[in-house]
């Protein structure tokens, strides 16, 4: 019973955090004109380095983007990104959004 309510919450929480994802990843493409399996591969390189979780940055990044709060699934504890993840987003975005510097 223990191992089917953890299975569960695992499941609740990759539904809350896949609409974020997906949005993270839409204004990724747009940004900087790549495909989904590009934008994936740039959020988990950005998770990575700042050492957060993905989930964490998506949220935080459509958050930074939208200047409004992520909606999430009524289900589950929300997904809130700490100060350290909101940053990180701001930054992910900033250096994307200036593009390769100009030497």
């Amino acid at each position: 019973a223990a191992e089917n309510a953890s299975a569960i919450a695992d499941i609740i929480t990759v539904l809350q955090s896949r609409g974020a994802i997906e949005q993270a990843k839409g204004a990724l493409m747009g940004l900087v004109r790549c495909d989904a399996d590009r934008a994936w591969r740039m959020l988990r390189r950005a998770s990575q380095e700042f050492n957060v979780k993905l989930r964490e940055l998506a949220v935080a990044l459509v958050e930074y983007i939208s200047g409004a709060p992520a909606e999430q699934p009524d289900t589950g504890a929300p997904i809130t990104p700490d100060e350290r993840t909101r940053e990180a987003a701001r930054m992910m975005w900033t250096a994307l959004s200036e593009g390769p510097s100009e030497q």
